[in-house]
């Protein structure tokens, strides 16, 4: 596949930063409902401490690894993003679609679903 353009490049950057903020905001619901329960007094300093050790380790590192790629793979960052109902086809404007589309047909492949399990939100224990 041809190199992406810069016009491309900064394209895909805005849709990658906002598919991990999105993702991320699923993820610091779970966590604020945390600071909740402390605040009531219904969670411990230490449990907090935990939640939070947990967040960083597990939601937000595997954000971090999708997201934060090279600038000639943004493209196959929102195309993950879109697989994984982070972001609408349909936020894709039209003359980037087609550069997602081999990407989106392989993530929907069989081959690639019977390999590849889905991850979940949760950084509860």
């Amino acid at each position: 596949m041809e190199k992406l353009s810069k016009a491309q490049k900064r394209y895909f950057k805005t849709l990658v930063a906002l598919a991990w903020e999105r993702e991320l905001n699923v993820t610091l619901e779970v966590l604020l409902q945390r600071f909740q329960e402390w605040k009531a007094g219904t969670l411990d300093a230490f449990e907090l401490e935990q939640e939070i050790h947990r967040f960083h380790e597990g939601p937000a590192r595997e954000a971090w690894k999708r997201y934060s790629v090279a600038p000639g793979q943004t493209d196959i960052a929102v195309a993950t993003a879109v697989t994984r109902g982070i972001l609408e086809i349909e936020e894709v404007e039209s003359p980037f679609r087609s550069r997602i589309e081999p990407y989106l047909r392989f993530a929907t492949s069989e081959e690639y679903c019977r390999s590849n399990v889905r991850s979940s939100h949760s950084f509860e224990s």
